[in-house]
């Protein structure tokens, strides 16, 4: 088991603004790809143990919404609450994509640009942080078992953390199809 370096950490979430903590860094992952439009990204972080607040709880884990997609402000897609006014000087800057539904002018003061999201999600216990994890879209089924960008978050939380490893030992390797 690798041993991470505890140190300040500043995340950020959507509903409660900057939290600043001391903590390790045991995993981080992102389904970003060459030329997608939208992406999640996560870090999995173990707070120092004299740390008691904020937030609550042994393990956090910050997670990133980022989208470079515009929409027409007409747009069947486009939702106003998340959503921001796009600065024509930032089109470049990453490459902002067009919506392939609506007539977008990346050059008009209206245009709307997807926000970024930001989430803070706590987790006292490793079963917990398994749960935090596998956590699905709303109107999907929670996944029994990690796949692709999680599978590897997983696998470097286990590799730092000996109480995360015990945990997917005993109830996560045991099901059906997945590997000790």
């Amino acid at each position: 088991m690798s041993n991470p370096e505890v140190l300040p950490r500043v995340l950020r979430d959507d509903h409660l603004g900057e939290l600043h903590l001391r903590a390790a860094v045991l995993g981080s992952g992102t389904t970003a790809r060459p030329g997608a439009p939208r992406w999640t990204e996560l870090v999995v972080y173990r707070l120092a143990k004299a740390m008691e607040e904020p937030p609550a709880g042994e393990y956090v884990v910050g997670k990133i919404g980022r989208s470079v997609l515009a929409h027409h402000p007409s747009c069947r897609l486009a939702n106003a609450r998340v959503m921001s006014r796009l600065d024509p000087r930032s089109v470049m800057s990453p490459p902002v994509i067009r919506c392939l539904e609506c007539p977008v002018d990346l050059a008009s003061p209206s245009t709307l640009l997807e926000r970024t999201k930001y989430q803070v999600l706590r987790a006292r216990t490793p079963a917990d942080l398994a749960k935090v994890l596998l956590q699905a879209r709303p109107g999907t089924p929670a996944p029994t078992h990690p796949t692709g960008m999680v599978a590897a978050v997983f696998e470097q939380v286990r590799e730092a953390d000996q109480g995360f490893d015990r945990y997917c030992v005993e109830h996560i390797d045991t099901i059906k199809g997945v590997g000790a």
